[in-house]
């Protein structure tokens, strides 16, 4: 049996580039940083999401990583400080992701990265 609530890595399509870059993010979200796992990080996908975000006109930082916290947490995350108050941003991102079929979830950033939130792309599920 195959559980519904697994997060695959969703493949970046045309159709779903152009909705990303299509909806006009820029004035909330200037800067948005994507993080990955270290030794589990696809770094075709992280460059081409990365790409996207770019091409709506949205700044990202170099990559920084951050190990999940249990096998839940796979696919694309928005991995916020507090979890339970996502800031304004951030919850803007989850729906536009979610509208594009990408099934986000909010998880815990690493205390260690300095941001509010983060795109965390975890490793696909076991």
């Amino acid at each position: 049996m195959v559980e519904d609530n697994l997060n695959e890595l969703p493949p970046l399509t045309i159709e779903r580039q152009r909705a990303l870059v299509s909806i006009k993010l820029k004035r909330t979200l200037p800067e948005v940083m994507v993080n990955c796992p270290r030794n589990a990080c696809d770094g075709g996908y992280i460059r081409a999401l990365s790409s996207v975000f770019v091409m709506a006109g949205i700044d990202v930082p170099p990559l920084v990583f951050q190990a999940p916290q249990g096998p839940s947490e796979t696919g694309v995350m928005i991995a916020a400080k507090d979890p339970s108050h996502v800031p304004e941003p951030a919850s803007r991102l989850f729906e536009i992701l979610k509208t594009t079929g990408m099934r986000p979830k909010v998880v815990r950033l690493d205390p260690n990265i300095g941001a509010e939130f983060t795109v965390f792309v975890g490793p696909k599920p076991l």
